[in-house]
């Protein structure tokens, strides 16, 4: 059976391809390079992999971005914005109820993150935030400056690389940047995509700056990149990490240990800023999805039967069933467990049981016997 048949059947009696035969593995070794301390991020070049890793999986991870200097700087700026006050709770609003508010439906709960903190420095490519921008003098130099401002980086530096990396993407501008102070044990985020809005958001980058990262602290970057087997990305200074905005699901595993932890978090968009005179360009100039192939060690023939798990509407219904338990077990995590976030986690059980009924109990009986696929450690070359 084809991919065209298997989408046109996800949701009615089918056929299934027989099991795949693939191997358990990790992620393999980072490309980790000696860095200048003063290398500022957008001067280092991004991993030699970065178009097929993107085009592939979703994701790419670059182990060395920027230097222990600017990071310290960084680090330094976004804790005195915190200790100011400038920064603001992290807050989600979760559904409690399908019915809209006008229609006598629950207008959701509102929780917070403990411990963390973060603040739109930029928002649809315009300084949103003036006070806390004045009194950043190293992130502001890294938005408004030249790249012999910033040694050779800065925006215009990081957007030129991803450009160049990757060029199927399109990417025309900086959208969002966010900074993050996370402090105490047990912060976290819950399972989420970066839904891609009217912005145009495609690229999500993470830059860490916590210093003396350990295991037993926890917080790692988790992704799922559907059907592929998830990965955890351990935070350390100066690690970038890139992934499909609208694509990849992710979350971030509580912090074990009270160490002070901040991020960097950036949204690149392909297409005019709003208001703005760039005309928009295609959603990406490959005219595929993105992720929009398997990684090699799939077979060619295999991976053309397995392309339908990547639409997106089928993505999220499979995700939705798949990843059931992990997404309840992430919220609590991240919320507790009070009544409003009971009510919606049995929201979100229901959806996934109607969820279910609706998709070819046999397909998913396979899918649930084969995924997530996972590399044969013998095939993967750094």
């Amino acid at each position: 059976m084809n991919a065209e048949n298997k989408t046109e059947n996800l949701t009615k009696g089918s056929q299934v391809a027989a099991p795949l035969d693939l191997l358990a593995s990790d992620l393999a070794n980072l490309e980790v390079r000696d860095t200048p301390d003063e290398a500022v991020l957008g001067s280092i070049p991004l991993p030699s992999s970065l178009s097929d890793d993107l085009a592939e999986t979703g994701y790419s991870v670059c182990g060395t971005a920027a230097g222990k200097t600017w990071t310290s700087a960084v680090r330094e700026e976004i804790t005195s914005l915190h200790a100011k006050g400038l920064m603001q709770k992290s807050l989600n609003r979760l559904a409690t109820s399908r019915a809209p508010v006008a229609d006598g439906g629950s207008p959701g709960h509102t929780c917070e993150k403990p411990g963390v903190s973060e603040l739109n420095l930029i928002q649809g490519g315009q300084v949103v935030a003036e006070e806390a921008m004045a009194a950043s003098p190293v992130l502001r130099s890294w938005f408004h400056g030249t790249n012999d401002d910033c040694c050779g980086g800065g925006l215009t530096a990081m957007l030129a690389k991803l450009q160049d990396g990757a060029p199927w993407l399109a990417l025309t501008h900086l959208d969002t940047l966010k900074i993050q102070f996370n402090e105490g044990v047990g912060g976290c985020f819950p399972l989420h995509r970066d839904t891609q809005d009217k912005t145009g958001r495609k690229l999500t980058a993470i830059l860490y700056l916590g210093e003396n990262w350990e295991a037993t602290h926890g917080g790692e970057l988790r992704l799922l990149p559907f059907p592929l087997a998830p990965v955890n990305v351990a935070p350390r200074a100066g690690q970038l990490v890139l992934f499909s905005s609208v694509a990849t699901l992710h979350r971030v595993m509580p912090a074990k240990a009270a160490v002070p932890r901040c991020v960097v978090s950036l949204w690149f968009g392909s297409g005019g800023l709003p208001g703005g005179d760039l005309e928009t360009p295609p959603t990406d100039v490959s005219g595929k999805l993105f992720p929009w192939r398997y990684p090699k060690w799939i077979d060619p023939d295999q991976a053309e039967q397995l392309a339908f798990l990547r639409l997106p509407k089928n993505a999220d219904m499979l995700t939705k069933i798949l990843y059931a338990e992990e997404m309840a077990e992430s919220i609590e995590e991240a919320f507790g467990k009070s009544e409003g976030v009971q009510a919606a986690l049995a929201l979100h059980f229901e959806e996934a049981a109607r969820t279910e009924a609706a998709v070819n109990k046999a397909l998913l009986e396979l899918l649930r016997e084969t995924l997530p696929l996972t590399c044969p450690a013998e095939s993967y070359q750094a």
